[in-house]
């Protein structure tokens, strides 16, 4: 009789420790699943991070490959949006700003236009009628306007907003990059800009 009272216990203690072995199997599956849907086939721990691309580099991220996740990169800060693939995928709304640095086309709406350069993007929230007096100002104004329009995307891509959007690294750019000329607005830009006296 004693012999039975001692092996209920055991028997209990090796139900738990079976019941827990088996709850992280099914956690370790449903992890799986869970980054497989979420990131079709790339497997997050998969990925190096961070991941350091030029901008060359990057416009392999833009969808077409099936295989690989879809970046978009705000600033020189790289977004995985491949959860947003509907959007930012082949036949997407987005699908031109994705495998680039698309910060200068939020702020400007000039989607076609590829540069990541943010010098002069100020100007499509300054007014065409402002006097020479009154551009220094305007010209603060917009570039706290610009700083607005990039945080309210930072937020998105960065999961803010509920989006399943994750920052997985940064865009490399030689030291020189912006030595280039500022590059002006695009026409629909320029057409958009405000009037002062509308204000």
């Amino acid at each position: 009789m004693a012999s039975s009272k001692t092996s209920q216990p055991s028997n209990k203690a090796e139900a738990l420790k079976t019941s827990r072995v088996s709850l992280r199997l099914l956690s370790a599956v449903l992890i799986i699943v869970l980054s497989y849907l979420m990131y079709s086939s790339s497997f997050w721990w998969l990925q190096r991070w961070p991941v350091v691309l030029d901008d060359v580099q990057l416009r392999a991220y833009d969808g077409s490959d099936p295989s690989k996740p879809i970046y978009v990169a705000l600033n020189g800060t790289i977004y995985d949006v491949t959860a947003g693939a509907r959007f930012y995928g082949p036949g997407g709304t987005y699908h031109v700003l994705a495998g680039k640095d698309a910060a200068r086309a939020f702020v400007t709406g000039c989607f076609e236009d590829d540069n990541p350069d943010l010098r002069g993007a100020e100007w499509a929230y300054v007014p065409k009628d402002v006097s020479d007096e009154q551009v220094q100002e305007e010209l603060r104004k917009a570039k706290v306007e610009v700083e607005k329009v990039l945080d309210g995307w930072k937020k998105v891509f960065s999961g803010k907003t509920g989006k399943a959007y994750v920052e997985v690294g940064k865009v490399r750019r030689d030291v020189d990059w912006q030595s280039v000329p500022v590059k002006e607005l695009c026409e629909q830009a320029e057409q958009k800009r405000p009037v002062a006296a509308r204000r």
